[in-house]
């Protein structure tokens, strides 16, 4: 009995050390750069899978720009991931399908970042949303506590980054197009596709809109942290369609733009009460 436990016990621990190596050897998402292989893991075509949660909450404080813009998909496709054209450096923290929850997060995270300055953050039509609260691999980055070690230990034991590591390998072997991070072209009638299907999901998200005070004052907390530091904050509201708005006046009628409305006060708190030790840009 006891051989067959030690037996079994090394079968494990074995499986699951090879299992955990593999993931740190592949290193899917480009946060610890042990090996560079070509044909191997040199392109890491899924850095910016799970919605970029990852790889953001570990290069955000390792990123030496001195301002950071934080948000949802339209921060990821409509800014560069990264810029030295901004004054002091610009770094994308945008995580798609991102909520002001994981938001407060990555704004929590950025507080660990001595040379900051400047924080930008944009807040989309859902943003306030706390159905969902955050996706699964928030709990294997580096955003529910900050430890860099502790997130790399979960990121190697994950079963979702043994899948991401097995498709970048795939790609490396295959030469598999990158992932990176959103597509610049669309087969013949996807796009109205999409815009066709979009209204139905519109309206039944804003149908399950809920919302807590206590993730608004979640939100702002590391926003006041950083204001007092002397970081300045700027917030704004990205663009939506047009059957977004309606959607969300039908279905929620003035509570829907209430939560436009406290955000702006919110803000327009954080102008009043502190002062920035210097602003974003000169200009």
């Amino acid at each position: 009995m006891k051989k067959y436990a030690r037996t079994f016990l090394t079968v494990l621990l074995g499986s699951l050390g090879l299992f955990a190596g593999f993931n740190l050897a592949v290193d899917p998402y480009n946060v610890v750069n042990f090996i560079e292989q070509d044909g191997f893991n040199a392109r890491k075509t899924r850095a910016h899978e799970d919605g970029r949660r990852i790889q953001v909450s570990h290069q955000l404080t390792e990123s030496s720009a001195q301002s950071i813009i934080i948000g949802s998909s339209r921060v990821v496709d409509g800014f560069p991931l990264q810029t030295d054209a901004w004054p002091g450096g610009l770094y994308n923290a945008g995580i798609r399908g991102s909520t002001n929850y994981e938001r407060a997060h990555v704004a929590a995270l950025a507080l660990q970042k001595p040379n900051l300055r400047c924080v930008i953050i944009g807040f989309g039509a859902f943003a306030n949303n706390q159905t969902e609260r955050h996706k699964s691999a928030f709990f294997i980055s580096r955003l529910p506590d900050g430890r860099k070690n502790l997130s790399v230990v979960r990121m190697m034991l994950s079963p979702n980054t043994f899948g991401r590591s097995v498709q970048t390998v795939r790609d490396n072997m295959t030469g598999g197009s990158d992932d990176f991070p959103f597509r610049e072209t669309y087969a013949a009638g996807q796009q109205r596709k999409f815009f066709t299907r979009a209204p139905n999901g519109m309206a039944a998200a804003t149908r399950d809109f809920v919302t807590f005070e206590s993730d608004m004052d979640l939100m702002f907390k590391p926003l006041e942290a950083l204001a007092e530091s002397g970081v300045q904050i700027i917030g704004f509201m990205s663009p939506t369609h047009a059957f977004s708005e309606e959607a969300g006046y039908r279905n929620q009628t003035d509570h829907y733009y209430q939560r436009k409305k406290d955000l702006a006060k919110r803000f327009n708190d954080l102008r009043e009460n502190y002062e920035p030790a210097a602003p974003c840009t000169e200009d």
